[in-house]
């Protein structure tokens, strides 16, 4: 299994119109843009590599291309102008490294938020945006970020540090070196 960097631009990440998974599965095709400018993955590799049901992914590629983010010609999925429009106006790109993506124990959602936290803060800064502004951010609910953030907190992919006596709490984030 070949361990690549996915990644998001953050015009993605705001997006309403497609849902969590569907972003997931699009930081594959939008890593292989710059590299071969398609993806001929199977299914069944795509599964593999980002922890998903075959028939998930499956699903997941016919509702992009039924969205028009994905043009199938023959094996190879193209992303579209659509798509291409999430790019417009943001500069920052969110990479998903391979011990995140990997993680089995960790819902998309989740990886997601790491990738979005870890963009934000590249890996040395502090995160004290509320979880209003983060689910804004993220085309989420707020009940979303704070069982990720949970989940993240958990699995030790992030710590919290309170600062004073008062209610200001900051995240840190543990990430490989920022890109």
């Amino acid at each position: 299994m070949k361990n690549v960097i996915l990644k998001y631009p953050l015009g993605l990440l705001k997006s309403k119109d497609l849902t969590i998974t569907e972003k997931y599965l699009l930081g594959l095709d939008y890593m292989c843009l710059d590299k071969l400018g398609y993806n001929c993955y199977s299914n069944l590799y795509i599964s593999k590599l980002l922890n998903l049901n075959v028939n998930t992914v499956s699903k997941l590629r016919r509702a992009l291309v039924k969205k028009g983010v994905l043009l199938k010609s023959g094996k190879q999925y193209r992303l579209t102008s659509k798509m291409l429009e999430f790019e417009e106006g943001q500069s920052l790109e969110a990479f998903l490294f391979p011990h995140v993506y990997a993680n089995r124990n960790l819902v998309p959602g989740a990886k997601l938020l790491w990738a979005f936290y870890n963009v934000r803060t590249r890996g040395e800064y502090e995160y004290f945006a509320c979880r209003e502004y983060t689910a804004t951010q993220l085309g989420i609910g707020v009940k979303s970020v704070t069982n990720w953030t949970t989940q993240l907190l958990n699995l030790e992919f992030l710590y919290i540090k309170k600062k004073s006596l008062s209610t200001f709490k900051t995240i840190n984030v543990i990430s490989a070196n920022f890109l």
